[in-house]
């Protein structure tokens, strides 16, 4: 079961991702997914603490829409932990990825250098542990499983 929600897309990005899909025959919100998946290479540039959650810049005379797009409940919950920890919306999070890495995507799917499978993300798992610690609530988030699987367990 899918989880439907929106991201604030300029024409620009709207149109590149359209033409992309085209290229590519894959969907919009495929290419969406990758693209953010691959994103969570550049996690050491992107993290960001002490500060607001950036947006977008408004341009008044830029046609800004909503695009829908469905996703997991898991990779849903890795576009919200990226909000969080990454301090940027994830409609911004999708325009840098559309600006960074999509045209080198859709060559490498164009050329047949790409595989879905080995060339995804390197988080397939996604854990959540509470460790209450010393009257404090903590949260373990862990995109991909630890090689030292005692990680996960609760204290």
């Amino acid at each position: 079961m899918g989880i439907d929600t929106s991201i604030n897309t300029t024409r620009a990005t709207r149109e590149t991702l359209l033409d992309a899909s085209i290229q590519t025959g894959k969907s919009q919100c495929w290419i969406i997914i990758f693209l953010m998946k691959q994103m969570m290479k550049n996690h050491q540039k992107l993290g960001r603490a002490n500060r607001g959650v950036e947006r977008q810049e408004v341009d008044e005379n830029e046609d800004w829409k909503a695009l829908h797009i469905c996703v997991c409940p898991r990779d849903h919950d890795l576009f919200m932990d990226m909000k969080k920890f990454f301090k940027r919306t994830v409609s911004l999070l999708v325009a840098m990825a559309v600006g960074e890495l999509l045209e080198g995507l859709v060559r490498r799917i164009l050329a047949r250098k790409f595989d879905a499978y080995t060339d995804n993300y390197s988080f397939n798992n996604y854990f959540i542990i509470l460790q209450p610690l010393d009257g404090a609530l903590c949260w373990k988030i862990f995109w991909g499983k630890p090689i030292d699987s005692s990680l996960l367990s609760p204290p």
